[in-house]
């Protein structure tokens, strides 16, 4: 399946790498390139970067100790119980508290 090809090639590419930090820095790095390609890219280049997002995503996930389908699907049962507040300015849509 796709996510176990992607944590085997990070596993093979990066070796046994737990930091963390150092996944979520580089998640950071890898959103505001999707961001840049959003503003200025093609549609295949944003592809591509929402793809690396969740390559780091993923990868996180791993460090810690939780595949993906389990943190969906508990997360999922969380903002489905959730108000959410009109867009803001940028259209972030946040939830009340």
């Amino acid at each position: 399946d796709a996510i176990e090809g992607v944590l085997r090639w990070q596993q093979e590419t990066f070796g046994d790498r737990r930091n963390v930090r150092g996944c979520l820095a580089h998640m950071i790095q890898e959103a505001e390139e999707c961001l840049e390609a959003f503003e200025n890219g093609t549609r295949d280049d944003l592809e591509k970067e929402f793809a690396d997002v969740i390559f780091m995503a993923l990868q996180g996930l791993d460090l810690i100790g939780s595949d993906a389908a389990t943190a969906l699907t508990k997360k999922l049962r969380i903002v489905g119980d959730r108000t959410y507040l009109p867009p803001d300015a940028q259209g972030v849509m946040r939830h009340s508290k």
